[in-house]
């Protein structure tokens, strides 16, 4: 099945990306303490926090999908998983380099990103796990 391969894609992606977000973590707490302000290294844990969490979340779109008969939406909270560490997280540590100011527009449509890729993971593991009821006369 396509939609198995797809699956598997976010959980590899997602673990490539726990991955990822602990790097960064280890290099914020090792290296980049001791050359950025206060509030920036508050903004890069922000930023690395929500990398880890939301990988996780790419992870259970990928197991939901993988076990899911309608997965389309399952599948498409994956990508909006990715497109949020992308925009929201990527933004956050653009802003931390020499990268220009604007690139800040991206950061609450990553956030919003993530929002709809919670909702449509919810939704989609309601409508793909919504199995009918046996009829009574079948037994309980």
């Amino acid at each position: 099945m396509a939609h198995r391969d797809h699956a598997r894609r976010f959980i590899l992606l997602g673990g490539i990306n726990a991955a990822l977000a602990v790097g960064l973590g280890a290099f914020g707490a090792h290296i980049l303490a001791q050359i950025l302000t206060g509030a920036q290294l508050t903004t890069f844990k922000t930023a690395v926090y929500y990398h880890m969490i939301h990988a996780l979340g790419m992870v259970l779109a990928g197991l939901m999908a993988s076990h899911s008969e309608k997965p389309r939406m399952l599948l498409w909270s994956g990508w909006m998983f990715l497109a949020g560490i992308v925009l929201f997280c990527g933004s956050l540590h653009g802003l931390l380099t020499s990268a220009p100011r604007w690139i800040g527009i991206f950061t609450p449509v990553g956030g919003f990103t993530f929002m709809a890729a919670w909702m449509t993971l919810g939704i989609g593991g309601y409508r793909a796990y919504n199995v009918p009821k046996v009829p009574k006369e079948y037994g309980d």
